[in-house]
């Protein structure tokens, strides 16, 4: 049996609050003065049925399903009440009800909010309750997908105050019944968790130097053709470095989606616990993020080695997010190794059954195994660490796998890892990841959907490339990438630039014994010493023309860098 990995949904949101909107759905705040909420009893399931259906599925193409869509529409035109107050404000609501469901999720094909305006979406016993939802979710393709709200009932509700222009569209094309790996938020110990006992925690003490890689790496929630299923996946830079919104992941996980499903695929971005006060400290315990998410994503290439026989290649799906990503999410451009090399040591950084991130270590050399054709995937295996042996499950799926150097060497396929040891699976069983390498040129697939073609648009050949959050200047340039304790801009000068070859770097006190770099554009350092006064000088005629970064670090680590033109 093939075990693959996928990713789960979860709830909790909590938009960016306006002046303007309200912060509480007023079916908390002030009940008596709306009408009462109309039910509207949605169709429902067979357990069996579901679970007999996702084992199958499990089986057969690796995808790990948590619900189904029940196709039903409505919209307040033909559903809801209506309620007036007295100061002009208009609130719509409607109850959604399936029994036995485990927690509803709502599905829009016709979604716009004024500004001004809010949705809010509540479980029946009024103790939870998601938004603001707000313009900031409008998109051009009309899709939206709420989180799940647990329990078998929903409420949504929409207020629109007396002075917002505009009306809303809120176009339900029906909703998610969801039948495993549900997380209230309330559910906190691992072990009430949906995945197994043995993960760690994405910021326990093994994530410590990882903590950029751990910014990249996002939840997807997978709508097709009414099955709902888990995957994880990784911002990925390019050597354009213009910050473009591509996912890795990989194409088992949505092998079969449509386009008009893919503009229901929910991104989900910082679902994780967060650094305790002691940074690395009781890593088990806390409440976790609040939800950001992007619903949407364009299909842009992929390997198109999928079969009912197995994989004919590396299985990777490359994604572009449509919707803007917020600048406070922080999300990190990974960076990548294309070259065919294995590495020492690393991590794998997923979210398995849909749970929040966690990070499996290895520190065995990894091996390359013909899984879909020779040569076509890494083998790797987990290591016990300091608070656990990690391993992956379902919902890893298309998770990277990182070498030493912090850079994506995989995205993951298949395996046989498992808290437990039962049956093939256990914690020392490997895991397989199809190579960057494999991806990059080989593949039953068109030459334009080469990943290289994507991740190198500007086809300068390169194989490896750092990767970086979004800088100062909005691109996604490695080495301009400003630290949060970084030296001041003027902590240096260099001149002339641009320049045929003399390159001289003037130093301020702050910078003094520290260290001078100079990397190319690649990242391959050119020199480094230490600094030995204010004023260096130094002779590059024999480089190639082209750009250059001018790297000083003080003796504390703060550091600043700057390019230099040699033409």
């Amino acid at each position: 049996m093939r075990k693959f990995i996928a990713c789960t949904l979860l709830l909790l949101a909590s938009a960016q609050i306006s002046a303007q909107r309200i912060e509480q759905p007023i079916g908390f705040t002030d009940a008596s003065a709306l009408h009462s909420v109309e039910n509207v009893e949605l169709s429902s399931f067979v357990w069996e049925d579901l679970f007999s259906h996702a084992q199958e599925e499990e089986e057969r193409s690796g995808k790990t399903l948590q619900g189904k869509v029940i196709y039903e529409a409505m919209s307040p035109e033909t559903v809801g009440t209506w309620t007036e107050l007295e100061n002009g404000t208009k609130v719509w609501r409607v109850q959604m009800s399936s029994e036995d469901a485990l927690s509803i999720s709502t599905y829009f094909d016709d979604f716009f909010i004024p500004e001004g305006a809010s949705l809010f979406i509540y479980n029946a016993d009024r103790t939870y309750f998601e938004g603001p939802i707000g313009s900031e979710e409008n998109n051009g393709h009309g899709r939206y997908v709420t989180n799940d709200i647990w329990g078998e009932s929903i409420t949504l509700e929409y207020v629109q105050p007396a002075d917002v222009v505009g009306e809303a569209h809120l176009g339900i094309m029906g909703a998610g019944y969801f039948f495993q790996y549900v997380y209230p938020p309330a559910i906190l110990e691992d072990s009430e968790r949906g995945s197994g006992s043995c993960q760690v925690e994405v910021n326990c003490p093994e994530g410590e130097d990882w903590q950029f890689q751990r910014d990249a790496i996002v939840r997807l929630r997978i709508t097709d053709d009414g099955d709902i299923g888990l995957c994880s996946g990784a911002m990925v830079n390019t050597t354009a470095r213009d910050c473009r919104q591509y996912l890795l992941s990989a194409l088992h996980c949505a092998d079969n989606v449509s386009d008009d499903d893919f503009a229901f695929l929910q991104v989900r971005f910082n679902y994780e616990r967060p650094l305790s006060d002691i940074p690395f400290q009781e890593c088990t315990v806390g409440s976790f993020s609040s939800s950001r998410n992007r619903t949407g994503v364009v299909h842009l290439a992929d390997s198109d080695d999928n079969s009912f026989q197995g994989f004919q290649g590396s299985d990777f799906l490359l994604l572009e997010v449509e919707d803007q990503i917020p600048g406070d999410w922080n999300p990190f451009f990974a960076g990548w190794e294309a070259a065919n090399l294995g590495s020492q040591r690393g991590v794998g950084i997923h979210h398995p059954n849909g749970d929040l991130k966690k990070i499996s270590t290895y520190t065995d050399p990894t091996t390359s195994v013909f899984i879909g054709a020779p040569g076509s995937h890494w083998e790797v295996t987990w290591a016990e660490t300091q608070t656990n042996q990690g391993t992956t499950e379902g919902g890893s799926s298309g998770s990277p796998l990182f070498n030493a150097e912090g850079k994506i060497i995989g995205t993951l396929s298949a395996g046989l890892s498992d808290c437990f040891n039962q049956g093939q699976f256990g914690p020392d069983e490997p895991d397989w990841y199809g190579k960057m390498s494999y991806h990059w040129t080989n593949n039953p697939n068109n030459a334009d959907q080469k990943l290289r073609v994507w991740l190198d648009p500007n086809d300068l050949g390169w194989t490896t490339l750092w990767g970086s959050y979004m800088n100062e200047g909005g691109d996604c340039d490695p080495f301009l990438s400003i630290p949060e304790n970084s030296l001041d801009l003027n902590a240096f000068q260099i001149s002339p630039n641009p320049s045929p070859g003399q390159l001289n770097i003037k130093i301020t006190d702050d910078a003094l014994n520290g260290t001078i770099q100079v990397f190319d554009l690649q990242g391959k350092i050119i020199f480094s010493e230490q600094i030995a006064g204010p004023v260096h000088t130094y002779d590059l005629s024999t480089l190639n023309s082209g750009i250059y970064y001018v790297i000083i670090s003080n003796a504390e680590g703060q550091s600043r860098t700057k390019k230099w033109s040699k033409i």
